[in-house]
């Protein structure tokens, strides 16, 4: 029996995988940024100004891979980056006036498929498939 559900729960790993590549690749097409780019700027839309490291772990990814997102956001014109005088090692982010305006018009990623997911849902499973997506992603980092 514990091999039919591991299975069943392997493909279906794959297929959230497999889904997840897909809606990010129609995301950027449709708002010309990757989700995780559009994490970062919604985030730095509500905290205003924080470290590199921080906005990494608010956002849920790597401290190498928020660096990439942040030199292209810069490049763009939609995040600056400035040291402290207080404390010249920390470099904190935030968001130019582009970047506020764009952050203001952009829907969180993943929003419409959650929300149909959750309206689906009683009410007493929605916290357990929170907890089990939690497991799910815990196991995986580890």
């Amino acid at each position: 029996m514990t091999e039919n559900y591991e299975d069943e729960i392997s493909r279906s790993l794959r297929r959230i995988v497999r889904s997840i590549e897909q809606y990010n690749r129609r995301f950027s097409e449709r708002t010309k940024l990757t989700v995780s780019q559009c994490m970062a700027l919604r985030e730095l839309k509500t905290t205003g100004s924080c470290t590199a490291g921080e906005l990494a772990d608010r956002v849920g990814i790597s401290r190498g891979t928020v660096t990439g997102i942040l030199d292209q956001l810069q490049s763009e014109d939609l995040v600056r980056r400035r040291r402290r005088p207080t404390d010249r090692r920390r470099v904190y982010v935030s968001l130019t006036q582009m970047g506020r305006r764009l952050a203001s018009e952009l829907q969180a990623p993943f929003e419409e498929p959650l929300a149909k997911l959750l309206d689906e849902l009683p009410e007493d499973m929605r916290a357990q498939t929170a907890e089990a997506l939690r497991r799910v992603a815990r196991v995986f980092e580890s």
